[in-house]
């Protein structure tokens, strides 16, 4: 059975709630870790990721929430271009977004026509996450290698062929697992993770106050950073 489809107007308010708070953590949080010499995003980025979407997901009751929560957390996350630093420091992470929401759409998607819901299992949550992870992750690699000026492809992981493998293999293996295995986690706190909220649970429109406070906390924050 396919999930409840909730109301166009409560769908746009849950991913714009959950957007929000994904893109002011890209936004500030990954400013931050590009500062510092060690690579650390790859165990960060993506479980993060894959967290919000299916939160979105679950949330909304609808897959439509997925790709709109990406688009408006990567839409967030282009203010740091106000900021100093290397463009394409931003716009990769933003397209990475992007790429990510679409990823995991089509994954969930894919999945829904196999089961009837997604079950709070460990097995399928890192096959989920390994899927989406490896199909947002090849679609980055042909955005590349097509569509990216040659400055950027020079400083991308098309560098060389270790930071490519390590790209597709390694990162890709670590962080799926650190996602699948965050959600079973995070099901477990909240007992009801994989559960769709009611009618009565959907967001209000008072969601909309909490967004203007998010964004207007994230400007500061790019202000004091």
């Amino acid at each position: 059975m396919m999930p409840e489809i909730t109301s166009s107007k409560a769908t746009l308010l849950t991913a714009l709630n959950i957007g929000a708070i994904w893109g002011i953590i890209e936004s500030t949080a990954g400013y931050c870790l590009h500062l510092i010499p060690i690579s650390l995003g790859f165990i960060v980025w993506y479980p993060i990721a894959y967290y919000f979407l299916i939160k979105a997901y679950r949330d909304s009751g609808t897959l439509h929430a997925i790709p709109l929560t990406a688009a408006f957390a990567a839409a967030i996350k282009l203010i740091d271009l106000l900021l100093p630093g290397r463009i394409d420091k931003v716009i990769n992470p933003a397209i990475s977004i992007v790429l990510e929401g679409l990823a995991v759409y089509a994954v969930v998607r894919i999945i829904l026509h196999i089961k009837t819901r997604i079950p709070v299992n460990k097995n399928l949550s890192v096959i989920l996450a390994f899927s989406a992870n490896s199909l947002w992750r090849i679609m980055f690699i042909i955005y590349l290698a097509l569509l990216a000026p040659p400055w950027i492809k020079d400083v991308s992981v098309l560098s060389s062929t270790d930071l490519l493998l390590r790209f597709l293999v390694v990162d890709n293996i670590v962080s799926s697992l650190v996602a699948g295995l965050g959600v079973i986690a995070a099901s477990r706190f909240f007992k009801n993770s994989y559960k769709h909220l009611t009618a009565k649970d959907k967001p209000q429109l008072a969601g909309v106050l909490i967004i203007i406070v998010l964004l207007a906390a994230d400007i500061g924050l790019q202000i004091l950073l």
